[in-house]
């Protein structure tokens, strides 16, 4: 399976902070700081068999993840939780790789974009 891209769009997230650089950079903030924990312990839930969980982790991930300005990323999110919510084990697992990949891909441009603390 080819890996798909995941182009984010702030122009939203800059039109719902009025264009301000510093909340910008604290939304942005937000999602570099909840993404590592939520790899972590969505693949320990995964390996536990414990889906309730992993539902509901990755439901408040994707509250973070809609301010980004990509629908698929949201679609990703939404099938792995729905997969989860119904203890389709399976489904979960073929799931789970792309969105681990969407995560990074996010990180990864979300980290382009973000002031780090201290730099000018």
């Amino acid at each position: 399976m080819r890996q798909r891209n995941y182009n984010l769009d702030l122009n939203h997230l800059r039109t719902m902070t009025g264009d301000d650089p510093e909340f910008l950079n604290e939304i942005l903030m937000m999602v570099l700081e909840q993404a590592p924990s939520v790899l972590f312990q969505s693949g320990n839930l995964l390996e536990n068999g414990k889906f309730d969980l992993l539902a509901s982790l990755v439901h408040r991930f994707k509250s973070s993840l809609s301010v980004l300005g990509n629908a698929e990323v949201l679609t990703v999110v939404g099938e792995l939780e729905l997969a989860a919510k119904d203890n389709d084990i399976d489904t979960v697992r073929v799931l789970y790789t792309p969105f681990v990949d969407m995560v990074n891909q996010v990180v990864s441009q979300v980290e382009a974009e973000v002031q780090l603390p201290g730099a000018a």
